[in-house]
């Protein structure tokens, strides 16, 4: 019977790793098509960023319209072939984890979240073209980033790989880190909804500028806010601008600090490199290219590469997570 199960388990992994695949394809894809329609890359940059009114008011001119805010069609094809595609294979895994022995525990209920992921984001995916609602726009890509994580996790449990006996300390750190780098991805999806990437001139430069609008900055953080426009149809940058963009700053220093924390206290316990050193790695890059892309006044390359490494570190950290094992679970196996 347990080998069975086994074997049910070990023929589900094939479809997560194509689930996770498609999942991150589906990620970059809406981030391309969402900074493309930000601006991000335009000819006139940056007088096109965050000039979304003549999306919002659906005008067909040349010029900013149709070179700032206008993807390549066939990104969005791709998009929309893959989202299918993905909606499928979750069907199907679904159906297939149903079948006895083939998933226990939380993961019998991980198919279920996805499938409940799906449903939500069809339902909120076409507010995306309500490009002055925030809101919308993050749930979208926070939506995405959970997908990812649950498919990685069942996919971790599938393959069974191999857990370590670790101290209290170890796995309190890293569930911090978890939890602080999770708040980031959040913070730099509000950062991107706001259009506020270019409240601060570099990683010391953030101020207001003298002109800048009478957003406060409680309201910039209320997740039913509606975005103001100026006469240009353009977002303008305020005070609360800046203080979403402040608090990217702070959130990447505590979750920067708490992931090396636990990377170094891994080490320390000899949990296997291979789980620990990718997890420093993709720390230092993402950091290298948060602060670069800050300075170069975000060229859409290194932006994409931004969101891709902050998605793979989430998975790394995950993975350092579930490879730890208090020594009380060794005992009971």
């Amino acid at each position: 019977m347990r080998e069975h199960a086994g074997r049910l388990q070990l023929s589900l992994a094939p479809l997560v790793a194509l689930i996770l695949v498609a999942t991150l394809s589906i990620d970059f894809l809406s981030a391309y098509i969402r900074h493309t329609e930000a601006g991000l890359g335009c000819r006139d940059w940056p007088a096109c960023y965050g000039q979304i009114g003549e999306s919002i008011a659906r005008v067909e001119q040349p010029g900013i319209a149709r070179h700032a805010l206008a993807p390549d069609p066939l990104a969005k094809r791709a998009h929309r072939l893959l989202a299918t595609g993905l909606v499928v294979m979750v069907l199907l895994l679904l159906h297939r984890g149903r079948q006895r022995g083939a998933l226990a525990g939380f993961e019998a209920q991980i198919p279920l979240l996805m499938a409940a992921l799906l449903l939500v984001r069809a339902v909120v995916w076409p507010g995306g073209s309500l490009k002055a609602r925030p809101g919308v726009a993050t749930c979208n890509l926070l939506g995405g980033m959970a997908l990812a994580a649950l498919s990685w996790r069942l996919l971790l449990g599938l393959r069974r790989s191999a857990r370590v006996v670790s101290s209290v300390r170890l796995r309190r750190l890293t569930r911090i880190a978890l939890g602080l780098l999770v708040l980031q991805l959040a913070l730099g999806a509000w950062v991107s909804a706001n259009f506020a990437g270019l409240a601060c001139g570099g990683l010391l430069d953030c101020a207001a500028p003298a002109n800048a609008g009478t957003d406060s900055v409680p309201a910039a953080f209320w997740y039913f806010r509606e975005l103001a426009l100026d006469a240009d149809g353009r977002v303008p940058t305020t005070a609360g601008s800046v203080a979403i963009h402040v608090a990217h700053h702070a959130g990447a220093c505590l979750a920067a600090f708490a992931l090396l924390a636990a990377g170094v206290q891994a080490l320390r316990e000899r949990v296997p490199r291979h789980v620990v050193l990718p997890v420093l790695a993709l720390l230092l890059a993402q950091l290298g290219l948060g602060a670069f892309m800050v300075s170069a006044s975000l060229p859409l390359p290194l932006v994409l590469a931004h969101s891709t490494v902050a998605a793979l570190l989430l998975l790394a950290l995950m993975r350092l997570d579930y490879t730890l094992q208090p020594a009380s679970a060794e005992r009971r196996s």
